[in-house]
């Protein structure tokens, strides 16, 4: 009994210090990639790690309302879709501070970026909303933070303010 214990003691260190090599090569592969990112896009950090953030927000959100409230399935295409564009949008940032640097007009390229990163944004702002509205309807504050957001409120103040015609074209 004594040997199948030692034998089985020496089997789990030996499994420990694999695990441990693994795990060493893992985290050298990880700060390689960091690395890697922070030298690349250092330039374009802060505008990656807004666009990154509301994108997170917005899948998170549109993600929980799909599966629980609209009773969709978690669908890997369209999720892997909504990562694709973030990633279009992040490269469009690099590529324009890129094209900036080359043909020496890096204030406009910042410009540009800043306007991108407003707009991108703006539409991850709305769909975020728009997702919230339906978790939460009975919320004012969300409701009127999406109005404002997107194009609702002009329809409703539209909507408001027409005037009725007769069909002779008269007001009524």
């Amino acid at each position: 009994m004594r040997k199948v214990m030692e034998k089985l003691i020496t089997v789990i260190n030996e499994i420990s210090e694999s695990v441990c090599n693994y795990a060493d090569k893992i985290k050298m592969f990880v700060y390689a990639i960091a690395t890697w990112y922070l030298a690349t896009f250092s330039e374009v950090i802060p505008t990656f790690k807004i666009i990154t953030a509301v994108f997170i927000a917005q899948i998170l959100t549109g993600t929980f309302v799909g599966v629980n409230i609209k009773h969709e399935d978690f669908s890997k295409t369209k999720f892997f879709k909504a990562i694709l564009e973030a990633v279009f949008y992040l490269m469009t940032v690099k590529f324009i501070s890129e094209m900036g640097k080359v043909y020496n007009d890096v204030n406009l390229a910042e410009q540009v970026i800043k306007y991108i990163t407003y707009l991108v944004t703006w539409a991850y702002g709305c769909s975020l909303f728009k997702n919230l509205k339906l978790l939460f309807p009975e919320s004012k504050p969300i409701g009127i933070i999406y109005e404002l957001l997107s194009t609702e409120i002009y329809k409703k103040i539209k909507d408001k303010y027409k005037t009725n015609k007769d069909e002779t074209g008269t007001t009524k």
